[in-house]
This record gives C-alpha cells, structure tokens and sequence, in this order.
C-alpha cells in the first residue's frame, strides 16, 4: 500500500507480512555537478533493479532542499523537466534522488548542482497563424557546449505519435526552412527540437503553428 499526495508524491510502501531490505540510494548521471544544462532536461541516474522499484525525483534552489521547487515520482530511471515551467533561465538549482521498493525508501543520492540555460524556437512564435507552407525555424545555439546535433519534427498531433509525425530532420545548424510538399493550407502543427551538444542534451517546448488559408 502506498499513498500519493496532491503534488505526486508517492510514499514508501506498507508491505503486509513480508520483510524486504532497504534499497541502496540510487548513482545519478546526467546532469554532472556544477554544469550548465540547457532546459528542458532529462535527468538520469542507475536504475535499480528490484521487481518494484520506484524513484522520487527533487529539485531545489539550496543544497539543504529547504526551497524545493518540485518533487516527482517516476517509474523510470529518468526525469523530463519538459512538463515543468517553473525553471528560470540562468537559474541555480540542485538535484537529487532515492529510490523506493517494497522495502521503503533508500537514503537520498548525492545533491548536484545545476545552472539552467532554457533551450527553445526563437521564431515563429508559438501559435504563430498565418504561416506559409515553407516557414523558416530557428532555436537557440548549443555549440558552446559541444559540436550540436539537432533532431527537428513536425507533428499533426501534440502527443509526436510515430504516426503522426509528418517531417524529421538531423542537421547541425541551428535553423531549418521546411521543404515544399509538407505541409498543407489550413492546418494546425506541431514542432519540436531535440538537441545533443558534448554531454549536454535537451528537447524544446513544443511549438504550435498554423498555416494559411
């Protein structure tokens, strides 16, 4: 039995007539100390390897997590920030994590430190009207943080389900004009940019935009 508060927080479980062993805090990986990381991130850390396990995700803007800005938990071994739009830019935050199985809930993980740099379009504004059927994207510059790799997409649906993913494209410049034969007049999409810059990587907010008549 766990319970779950109203910000997503779930409890240790309550295991009846069993006897299971604390879990061991959980390594964390990705974002490294100290590092500037562009926004939305993923963060990652080991995952455990229990049948049950779960993970309690926090961030803070002090190392005593005394002003927590979120506390999330997640089944997997990772934490997209792109659901959460409370991070700054040029933001000091801390992060951490702990693990929790049938035993309860492990010590937490180290904390580590964190700047924020948030990535997104520059143009066309989102929900932008009007556009033409070859509209030019361009998104913020990572390549002070690495030779970027940048994965663009149009999307008929908000959800990027692989079958409604209508366009895709890998370049190393911050900028893309979409091709003649992609779009059609009078239609509302979706765009969307993931980027990976040396150990830096992160995905955009999602863009709305809607062609001409």
């Amino acid at each position: 039995l766990t319970a779950v508060n109203r910000y997503g927080a779930e409890s240790a479980p309550v295991v009846l007539n069993g006897s299971v062993a604390n879990p061991a805090a959980p390594a964390l990986v990705y974002p490294l100390n100290d590092a500037a990381v562009l926004m939305p991130c993923l963060f990652k850390w080991e995952q455990n390897t229990a049948e049950w396990a779960k993970y309690q995700w926090q961030l803070a803007k002090d190392e005593q997590f005394d002003s927590l800005v979120a506390t999330r938990t997640v089944d997997a071994p990772e934490f997209n920030t792109t659901v959460m739009y409370n991070i700054v830019d040029g933001g000091t935050y801390y992060w951490r994590v702990r693990t929790i199985n049938e035993g309860g809930a492990s010590d937490w993980s180290e904390a580590r430190k964190f700047t924020s740099k948030l990535f997104g379009f520059n143009s066309p504004e989102n929900n932008a009207a009007d556009l033409d059927l070859t509209p030019l994207f361009t998104w913020d510059d990572a390549s002070n943080y690495g030779a970027p790799q940048y994965t663009f997409e149009i999307s008929s649906g908000i959800e990027f389900n692989a079958v409604d993913i209508l366009y895709s494209a890998t370049l190393s410049e911050n900028q893309l004009q979409v091709p003649d034969g992609v779009l059609v007049y009078s239609t509302t999409y979706y765009a969307r940019v993931f980027v990976v810059a040396g150990t830096v990587s992160a995905v955009s907010p999602t863009l709305a935009f809607t062609t001409k008549d």
